[in-house]
């Protein structure tokens, strides 16, 4: 390549990276009601527990502790309300509506609303239902529904500590900490070393967008983070730098800037489907590292900012690869985690080590613009370790409209992080 007449500067930027964390880690714990009886005798406790654990498992309440000083919790409200629905017609539960001289559905409004609440009818249905339950009638029943009580109780587990420490003063509560989780609410879990990386990545970023020849709407860069070297690099290039696809036609409004990225990357895994025109990538210079998922025009800037040896991607091994695609493929994903909270883990390394890279699997990338929803989704699928952006979008998938990466029913989760540019 030859040398620019002025060599590129890096302007001097400074940025906050905040974590983009599922609604779960930010929101307060919802609360539901149960049924709670206070219990004057101590030695009722192990009697009363042993009944209760029996006949009415605590399994949907596992994350609170049944007792709080002299109080048990007995049951939720919904399960009497559930109850009486289903089983209105039953006679163990006739002669109490009819002693109650009330419609089942007014019972049922009773149960449901506050206003309405009379703690009589609460405990009249609640000795049916516990009997119903299977626990002795031995006189027992009678005195425990006596001092009745209806408290609001967390309904879920406390993931981060300041929902635990919330939840805990309104009832006692279990909690396992997870040190990983709260470094990312707080916005923690970068060392000053990272920083500074993820910084001048993202003031490469900037200067691509404030070329005056580069009027593209959006900039991404692939990163290997075991050695922090530039990957692949892509924008949202003009139609007439793109040519067909390979073998099929693929329509042109799908190729924004993260999806061509990840055809970047398949270059340097000797893949990829578009063929590009008028497009000049860098040249491999050595054996170990290949170049061609970076665009030529911009490599100066890289060079400014990282230097050479922090340019091009890990080869992938041939002598390992021949003969057993499908063993090492199920070996890679095999060991990839899957939960957003984990990462790159010693399995994940070694197979890269050994194999060479597949897809974007441990990579870190880094874009202006927040995805779209097909963008995020792909990168899903590419399997990258983590994102990061800059400027939010109206169709944003990560933040703006949604929060895809947080989404339960996926098989692999990548981290979030928005890098504001502090002025």
């Amino acid at each position: 390549m030859e040398p620019n007449k002025k060599r590129l500067k890096l302007d001097n930027i400074k940025i906050n990276i905040k974590s983009i964390l599922s609604d779960d880690f930010l929101d307060h714990i919802p609360l539901e009601a149960v049924y709670v009886a206070s219990i004057a005798e101590k030695k009722q406790f192990s009697s009363l527990i042993f009944e209760l654990n029996k006949y009415l498992p605590f399994d949907n309440l596992s994350h609170l502790k049944r007792i709080r000083k002299n109080d048990v919790i007995i049951c939720k409200l919904n399960d009497l309300i559930t109850f009486t629905s289903e089983i209105e017609n039953e006679c163990h539960l006739k002669s109490t509506i009819e002693d109650l001289n009330l419609e089942c559905n007014e019972i049922l409004d009773i149960l449901r609303n506050e206003k309405l609440a009379k703690i009589h009818v609460h405990r009249s249905i609640l000795i049916g239902y516990l009997k119903a339950k299977g626990i002795s009638d031995n006189g027992f029943l009678q005195k425990l529904c006596d001092d009745l009580k209806i408290v609001d109780i967390p309904s879920k587990q406390s993931l981060l500590r300041w929902q635990y420490e919330e939840m805990n003063k309104i009832w006692p509560c279990k909690f396992h900490p997870n040190k990983q989780m709260e470094l990312l609410h707080k916005n923690e879990n970068f060392t000053s070393n990272e920083l500074i990386f993820h910084q001048t990545i993202i003031m490469i970023i900037k200067k691509i967008m404030n070329l005056e020849k580069n009027l593209y709407k959006n900039v991404g860069i692939c990163v290997d983070p075991r050695t922090n070297s530039v990957v692949a690099m892509s924008t949202n290039l003009a139609p007439t730098q793109c040519g067909t696809p390979s073998s099929f036609h693929i329509n042109e409004k799908i190729k924004h800037c993260p999806i061509l990225l990840i055809d970047f990357v398949a270059r340097t895994q000797n893949g990829g489907i578009w063929k590009y025109e008028n497009i000049k990538f860098l040249e491999n210079t050595n054996d170990e590292k290949e170049f061609c998922g970076i665009l030529k025009e911009y490599v100066e800037l890289l060079r400014c900012g990282l230097g050479d040896e922090q340019i091009g991607a890990q080869k992938i091994n041939i002598n390992n690869q021949k003969g057993n695609s499908n063993k090492i493929i199920k070996e890679m994903v095999g060991n990839v985690p899957n939960n957003c909270n984990d990462f790159y883990g010693e399995d994940e390394q070694n197979n890269l080590e050994k194999y060479g890279p597949y897809l974007c699997t441990g990579y870190d990338i880094y874009f202006l613009k927040e995805p779209c929803l097909m963008c995020a989704m792909a990168l899903i699928h590419s399997r990258a370790r983590r994102i990061f952006f800059v400027e939010s979008t109206n169709d944003g998938a990560l933040k703006t409209c949604t929060k895809l990466h947080t989404a339960k029913g996926l098989n692999h989760h990548y981290e979030v992080f928005q890098c504001s540019i502090i002025d």
